[in-house]
């Protein structure tokens, strides 16, 4: 993952093949600067995992061992959504240290080097003060709200994919249509 991470980054453009997105490349040069933010669910809900919030309207159940994604400020080292002094000092208490461990994010290596340092203080200090937007996405329906959640939900479950409605729906009539049949051959049999 985190490989995956830097080759987007590309120094620092997002323009690099990986876990990027064009909104994040978008915002390089901008007063909200975005990246991929990752930690490990124990590192930052305890041990066993919890709800994760993702500072919208959004939450899901997770267990500690999860891998927690999301786009977010440079800077956010904690994944609220915005930049303050709890990034600020967890950057602080990593700064000077190199060979971080995979959550390196959460420690505050915001430009995934593995070490934090000036660059990392810079991404942060660019943001200070800064928040992402409130709603999951800009402008999205209510709907949408709640289908990501049980999207996040499913995907927590181990479910990759759902069959369409259509299909829900062709696959109930076949299931009636086959249970009708084999009970016309049990009374004809009877």
């Amino acid at each position: 993952l985190l490989d995956s991470i830097k080759s987007a980054y590309n120094g620092g453009d997002w323009l690099g093949k990986g876990i990027g997105s064009t909104e994040i490349a978008a915002s390089v040069g901008s007063s909200k600067r975005l990246a991929v933010g990752y930690v490990e669910a124990s590192d930052l809900l305890g041990p066993t995992g919890g709800t994760w919030n993702l500072g919208q309207s959004v939450s899901t159940t997770v267990d500690g061992t999860a891998l927690l994604v999301r786009t977010t400020l440079a800077g956010d080292a904690d994944l609220s959504g915005d930049v303050g002094l709890n990034d600020l000092l967890r950057l602080a208490n990593h700064y000077g240290q190199t060979t971080l461990p995979a959550t390196g994010w959460y420690n505050g290596d915001f430009d995934y080097s593995g070490d934090v340092g000036l660059n990392d203080l810079l991404q942060l200090a660019n943001n200070y003060g800064q928040a992402m937007p409130s709603s999951a996405i800009p402008g999205a329906s209510p709907q949408f709200a709640a289908d990501m959640q049980l999207a996040f939900e499913l995907a927590g479950q181990g479910v990759t994919s759902v069959p369409e409605p259509t299909g829900l729906g062709l696959a109930a009539l076949a299931a009636a249509a086959a249970l009708l049949r084999r009970n016309r051959g049990k009374r004809k049999a009877a």
